[in-house]
């Protein structure tokens, strides 16, 4: 990776969140990253003479006017984050005093953009562009799960697998172009039956990848379970019984929920987003009507959908374009029912659910968690976990399913060498050997200012 930044701005931005609290931080990378801090710093030697990785107390000074005492820490290119010299300042965490501190940087470098110190450690070799998304990953992870598919990507699990199919392509490719030399010379050493069964079995490899992503963006953003069910069926019961918490509001009145709730929860370690929906019904209320809309959204987009029903509630009949195998019947106010009835519910593929009974919802966890630690195997070994990522696997593939029809079509070496190029070109794009900047703001752009 080419050095990039002699050509970079100095910058600086607040590292930790804003607000009042015991410790705030200041980050400054760039060429004249120790320059700039040495202007307003007063230690027992300047920060240009201080080894790296030291940390050193000193004063902070706006001209004559002392700010705070603070705390600089030295790191010099290419042992920093960023791979710049960068200083990291320690400081009393009032908002004025970070504050007058990032008034005086701002005089002599400018104010990062965000996620712009992780995107020049990617540009400057520190990190791959899977790495680099993961940095973000471990700052939002909500739960021991996502923080674990995190850190799995943080080092360098994903990477590494791509990696290996990287070389593998990349020996293809050595193989024709050496084959192109020898039919030149009139001679053949490929194999091409061999030749092919190489290319399907990475073709395979991929997609085994990509048939895990889902569950990888599911584990990152939250297993999406929605409630469904008519009127006064116990959807808010079930739903205030699994958070613990009287969110939703339960009456006898039929249709209480005229919009759909939200609440998350962490169920063994996973983020799981709980949906309790409008009932689908036929209401002249257009708010209601609005609600019932918005449910048919969810359940086509859910992981898990539960159909609720109860003994005095029938249930529903769900959208033709809602898929089955990811649908659970639930009957709820099993305390109402006798021993003989819940025996012939159960033999009928029935969950049974109580919102009144100790354990009345240990079948509904049961189900939750049966189908999460199926999703979360893979989670040791690296598995893609965003869309950006989801998409160049599949292009890969695309671009794999060409080599393959190439060979079958018998259209020559050339042509079978350049689709494998774009086929390599796909997952280059993934781990940031070739990467745009659109590409790359888009990464970025969520990130918080300071990281």
């Amino acid at each position: 990776m080419a050095n990039f930044g002699s050509s970079f701005d100095t910058i600086a931005a607040l590292a930790t969140a804003k607000g009042m609290g015991a410790i705030a931080m200041v980050r400054v990378s760039g060429k004249q990253a120790i320059t700039v801090v040495d202007s307003f710093f007063v230690g027992k030697s300047p920060l240009a003479e201080v080894p790296a990785s030291k940390a050193c107390v000193g004063k902070f000074y706006d001209g004559t006017q002392f700010v705070d005492e603070v705390v600089a820490t030295v790191y010099r290119a290419p042992a920093s984050y960023t791979g710049e010299d960068l200083v990291e300042i320690c400081m009393h965490g009032s908002s004025y005093i970070y504050g007058k501190v990032m008034e005086c940087l701002l005089r002599k470098a400018r104010i990062a953009t965000a996620g712009e110190f992780t995107k020049r450690a990617f540009l400057h070799g520190k990190m791959d562009l899977t790495k680099a998304e993961s940095v973000d990953d471990l700052i939002k992870a909500k739960t021991a799960k996502s923080h674990q598919l995190a850190v799995g990507q943080y080092q360098g699990k994903l990477f590494a697998k791509i990696s290996q199919i990287l070389q593998e392509l990349s020996e293809r490719r050595a193989e024709l172009e050496l084959e192109i030399d020898f039919l030149e010379q009139g001679l053949q050493q490929v194999d091409l039956a061999e030749f092919r069964q190489k290319i399907l079995q990475i073709k395979q490899e991929l997609q085994d990848l990509l048939s895990r992503a889902d569950d990888g963006v599911m584990i990152k953003d939250g297993f999406r379970v929605v409630l469904i069910g008519g009127a006064n069926a116990g959807k808010s019961s079930i739903f205030n019984a699994l958070l613990a918490n009287n969110r939703a509001i339960v009456t006898p009145v039929a249709g209480t929920t005229r919009d759909y709730l939200e609440e998350v929860i962490s169920l063994d370690g996973f983020l799981v987003r709980v949906y309790d929906t409008a009932g689908l019904r036929q209401t002249d209320c257009e708010i209601e009507q609005e609600g019932i809309s918005r449910s048919l959204e969810l359940l086509r987009e859910a992981h898990l959908v539960l159909s609720v029903g109860s003994p005095d509630v029938d249930f529903q009949d769900l959208p033709s374009d809602v898929d089955l195998q990811k649908v659970r019947k639930i009957f709820n106010k099993a305390d109402l029912l006798s021993p003989e009835q819940r025996q012939q519910a159960s033999r009928s593929g029935l969950l049974l659910s109580s919102a009144v009974e100790a354990g009345g919802l240990s079948q509904i966890r049961q189900e939750l968690l049966a189908r999460l630690q199926s999703a979360g195997q893979e989670l040791e070994s690296g598995i893609v976990s965003s869309a950006r990522q989801k998409g160049c696997v599949s292009s890969c593939i695309q671009y794999l399913q060409k080599v393959l029809q190439t060979i079958d079509d018998d259209l020559g070496f050339e042509f079978i060498a350049f689709e494998l190029k774009l086929a390599s070109g796909s997952l280059e794009q993934m781990v940031g050997s070739v990467s745009s900047e659109d590409i790359l703001h888009s990464i970025f752009a969520n990130f918080c200012i300071g990281k």
